[in-house]
């Protein structure tokens, strides 16, 4: 069973739908026992990184954590993707800090892009994903195009972990990232065409190898 966890975000019909493109085991839930029990978590979604890790804050980061430890796969998408990092200064205008912490499983920090006349604030849109001069060997959908919403990046990451690579806003951000039995995208993959779902294909493909 692939669990799709909710948290309260938004933008979860477009993933449910192309993952079960490829299998019916599928489910949208925050229950505790079946988080416990499934093959493999999805961290899903568009919104913001303040209130992604409120609604975290119980049991449910626990069971990320516990998750991860197990060594069973984790997928995260956009704002899925930046809660695994350090902290985020997306914070809420009433609060009085500054940066709020994330889920700490990757090292690096979430920072907004920098305001620009010559650039546009979301990024959004297509764009292309450019493979990391590591990788020798990498499947074709890590050199195409995928569709971004955001308006904070990833930076001070570990280029070990750094699969892809995107250029926006004058600068060159992590698109890909992938720490052992966890791998995220800035982008979403389920509104991403054919690139996007080869991509979640393999992804899932992997997941029932390893069940």
């Amino acid at each position: 069973m692939i669990v799709v966890l909710d948290y309260k975000m938004g933008n979860i019909y477009s993933i449910l739908k192309a993952l079960q493109l490829f299998t019916d085991k599928v489910e949208f839930t925050n229950e505790k026992n079946k988080i416990k029990n499934c093959q493999a978590l999805v961290l899903p979604g568009d919104g913001h990184f303040f209130s992604a890790m409120k609604n975290l804050q119980n049991e449910l980061e626990e069971l990320i954590h516990e998750h991860i430890q197990k060594g069973k796969p984790l997928l995260g998408i956009c704002i899925g993707f930046q809660i695994l990092f350090e902290d985020s200064d997306e914070v809420i205008k009433e609060s009085e800090v500054k940066t709020v912490k994330g889920l700490g499983l990757l090292k690096g920090k979430i920072r907004k892009f920098p305001n620009s006349k010559h650039y546009k604030i979301p990024h959004m849109g297509w764009n292309r994903i450019i493979p990391d001069k590591k990788l020798k060997q990498y499947p074709p959908y890590f050199n195409d195009y995928m569709y971004f919403v955001h308006s904070y990046r990833a930076i001070d990451v570990d280029d070990q972990v750094v699969l892809t690579w995107t250029e926006y806003a004058g600068e060159v951000f992590p698109s890909t990232i992938q720490k052992d039995n966890l791998i995220a995208t800035q982008y979403h993959p389920e509104k991403s065409d054919r690139a996007g779902i080869e991509f979640l294909k393999d992804w899932i493909n992997k997941v029932k190898k390893e069940s």
